[in-house]
């Protein structure tokens, strides 16, 4: 279980930058495509029950349509795939709902990803579809306007769940009924690259990278229910990414923009500059590659002290993880054998 005093801290400026840049995005996701077809199963169902519910009105009846409109909003909605999946679900639904009407209210903190969202709303010539670049652990919707909020492959990148609980709780609508859904990736995910890690570091927290921490579903959903609301279904489903190759396998995390955004350590030049990352690597590469491994600079952990650390350690260690994950982390597949990583989707429908 996850040690829930301990606040992983993320670095929001980088998960801006990230995924603001991850420009085939689109094209690489996979697993956040499962998680939306089954919110947007799931939405489509309180659609058809809001439906049912408002059918024996006399505005329908007089009007042989539903005149209610539901507000949607979506959390962390980056290129705003969230949007055309439930458009698709409705209009393959049109005979069950009938002149159905809808809100969507986009918010996420890449305004770059937000860019590209746009640009699939005018394509898409959706009218009723608004978008906001915010922080979704402080959501600017106070009101209480929401019928259904939903999240997907958001929560792990938060700091401060609870804010953002507390956030969605203040938006939904509490004098009708309500959805909110939320799906992240939680603890496990990525194991056999964690084990790696701890394997080459070899217990040296001087070379260990501080990778992603996931979230425990259970703590979450602990969570939601402190905060009022009901959980009517949890689950969490064990799912696998394959390819060739431990670098093409976690190329593709990257051209997703998820990256790992925990900051490791500051270079210092100087003690009243600052370089937050080293960019260039082709002449450590070089320096490596001779086996001088020994050259040092002066950084900052985490606690702020300021020591001497050797500038091709971790380099070196991610190569020694990337030679040993490709050997065993394999799976046989129609006579190939296939690198592959283990990811586990938490999934999370409740309401208030």
């Amino acid at each position: 279980m996850t040690d829930k005093n301990k606040i992983n801290k993320i670095d929001k400026n980088k998960i801006k930058k990230n995924f603001s840049n991850s420009h085939q995005y689109d094209n690489a996701i996979s697993y956040h495509k499962f998680t939306l077809e089954m919110i947007a199963d799931d939405i489509l169902s309180f659609f058809i029950s809001q439906h049912s519910a408002h059918k024996h009105s006399t505005a329908f009846i007089n009007n042989n349509s539903w005149l209610n409109r539901v507000n949607i909003l979506d959390a962390g909605c980056g290129t705003c795939n969230g949007l055309l999946y439930i458009k698709n679900k409705i209009n393959n639904n049109i005979n069950i709902i009938k002149n159905f009407d809808f809100i969507y209210l986009g918010v996420d903190i890449a305004l770059g990803a937000l860019k590209r969202g746009q640009l699939k709303v005018r394509t898409d010539e959706t009218g009723s579809a608004y978008l906001c670049c915010a922080d979704c652990e402080e959501m600017p919707i106070k009101n209480r306007v929401m019928n259904v909020v939903f999240s997907n492959m958001v929560l792990h990148w938060l700091n401060k769940p609870l804010h953002f609980i507390k956030s969605v709780k203040n938006s939904l609508n509490l004098d009708s009924e309500n959805l909110f859904i939320c799906s992240f990736l939680s603890e496990g995910t990525l194991k056999e690259l964690n084990w790696c890690y701890d394997k080459h570091s070899g217990g040296n927290t001087a070379e260990k990278i501080a990778l992603h921490k996931f979230p425990d579903a259970c703590y979450i959903k602990e969570l939601l229910i402190s905060e009022g609301f009901v959980v009517e279904e949890f689950k969490i489903i064990e799912h696998k990414e394959y390819a060739k190759t431990a670098f093409e396998l976690f190329k593709r995390i990257n051209l997703i923009g998820a990256k790992n955004s925990i900051n490791n350590f500051s270079v210092k030049k100087n003690f009243n500059k600052t370089v937050p990352e080293i960019k260039n690597t082709e002449s450590y590469k070089n320096n490596a590659s001779s086996g001088n491994d020994n050259q040092s600079v002066m950084v900052r952990d985490n606690s702020g002290s300021i020591k001497s650390e050797s500038i091709f350690s971790r380099y070196s260690i991610l190569k020694k993880v990337l030679k040993d994950y490709g050997t065993e982390y394999i799976e046989k597949d129609n006579n190939n054998n296939n690198v592959y990583a283990s990811y586990y989707l938490a999934y999370i429908r409740a309401k208030l």
